[in-house]
């Protein structure tokens, strides 16, 4: 068992016992972020429950995005809030959040294996990514097994199938072939852009989504709690080595597979040179959402919400019962969700 500890947040949702200042007239912009932070945190506070779509989560959204956002969008954010003179002007800042941002993220991460139909330009995506990355899990060092199989099964090799993992997920790009999908477009774009400044410096574009800064190489497992912010990757004063963050709904077994010291180190293969290492702003972005969304509770929220409005369209209550005993009114609900964020 590793020494990493999981990540615990839902306690530190609690507003800094700071005095309260006034709140920020929309003429004025305060520089220093404590001062603004206080503000934000006194609004939020103010708001007063209604029937509002997803405003269960208010709060606790906006107070974890005001802890983690980096530099800049943090300001953005807070100045947002607290020009917001209504409950209403309020819920749409944390819903455009929620649509624009988070639910895009984390939603309909639907990754899809090697062996389901891929594009062009994801093929080459993750060959490069796992030939950059000597076709092992950057984790545990695992082999992918069809390059296990090209080296004639060498011995005291742990093999696995190995996946290319995207940072900035698919669903940032468009894909038109599959409607149910969300595609989020510009907006979602200049949500990101807004919150994590640093990306737009970058010049991530959804032109870039497949390229290799935006990818690295995990085992299946592994690939799945990334993409579901079960894991991240926390920057140390090392380039390109990395602090192992796993949080609640990481899987116990797949512990075994983390470094004992939590640190994972990239480095290119031999004459891949050329090929770029994962992006450390992407993966800033990465880690800070995975704070976000474990800190709020807002990895369960939506994954409640999607599994309910799946199981009302494909599963057996699917369609209105003929008896009349179909709860109109929850599948009118979770349709409405849906269609919010979507």
């Amino acid at each position: 068992m590793c020494s990493l500890q999981r990540k615990r947040k839902h306690s530190e949702l609690v507003a800094d016992e700071t005095e309260p200042q006034p709140l920020l007239r929309k003429n004025s912009r305060p520089t220093d972020w404590d001062a603004l932070k206080v503000q934000a945190q006194t609004r939020v506070q103010k708001d007063a429950p209604s029937d509002r779509q997803n405003e269960e989560m208010l709060v606790d959204c906006l107070f974890a995005c005001l802890k983690w956002l980096p530099d800049g969008g943090r300001e953005s954010l807070a100045r947002e809030i607290i020009i917001s003179e209504t409950d209403g002007s309020l819920w749409k800042v944390y819903q455009n959040l929620l649509a624009n941002l988070l639910y895009p993220m984390k939603a309909k991460w639907h990754p899809r294996p090697m062996e389901e139909a891929q594009t062009t330009e994801e093929e080459f995506f993750r060959a490069e990514c796992l030939e950059r990355d000597s076709y092992c899990c950057v984790v545990s060092g695992q082999m992918e097994r069809g390059h296990y199989k090209s080296l004639d099964d060498p011995p005291d090799v742990f093999i696995n199938h190995v996946e290319a993992a995207h940072i900035v997920p698919l669903t940032f790009g468009s894909w038109e072939c599959q409607s149910e999908h969300p595609t989020p477009g510009v907006h979602s774009w200049e949500s990101l852009y807004r919150y994590f400044p640093n990306v737009r410096k970058s010049g991530m574009n959804v032109d870039k989504l497949n390229f290799s800064a935006n990818g690295l190489s995990l085992g299946k497992n592994l690939w799945l709690a990334f993409g579901q912010f079960m894991m991240a990757f926390e920057a140390t004063d090392v380039k390109n080595k990395y602090l192992m963050k796993v949080y609640d709904t990481f899987m116990t077994p797949d512990l075994f597979w983390i470094p004992t010291d939590g640190f994972v180190t990239f480095s290119r293969a031999e004459g891949m040179e050329h090929s770029s290492l994962p992006d450390p702003v992407l993966l800033d972005c990465h880690s800070r959402l995975a704070e976000i969304f474990d800190a709020s509770g807002l990895c369960k929220y939506i994954d409640e919400k999607i599994e309910k409005w799946d199981r009302m369209r494909y599963g057996p209550e699917e369609k209105l019962k003929k008896d009349g005993s179909t709860d109109v009114a929850e599948f009118l609900k979770a349709g409405l969700w849906y269609s919010a964020v979507s």
